[in-house]
């Protein structure tokens, strides 16, 4: 178990920038991050969705979220 910080909102499951407590999985060579989510149920979601819990992280964190962000206003 190890703490992560969620890099982007899911309506109703995930909020970008909380930490969340989980575990990596993996199914094949894919790796998940299995946690408990906003709704209280445990889920698997994509390693893509979060970043390492960590003062060297946090700059990561940062980007990623950013990027998607900047994603989503392009597809608009």
């Amino acid at each position: 178990m190890g703490l992560y910080i969620c890099s982007r909102n899911k309506r109703n499951r995930l909020t970008a920038g909380r930490l969340y407590e989980g575990s990596i999985v993996y199914y094949g060579r894919t790796p998940y991050l299995y946690c408990t989510d906003d709704s209280g149920k445990q889920r698997i979601y994509p390693e893509a969705y979060f970043v390492e819990a960590g003062v060297s992280f946090a700059g990561k964190a940062q980007t990623h979220t950013q990027s998607k962000q900047q994603e989503e206003h392009s597809h608009v």
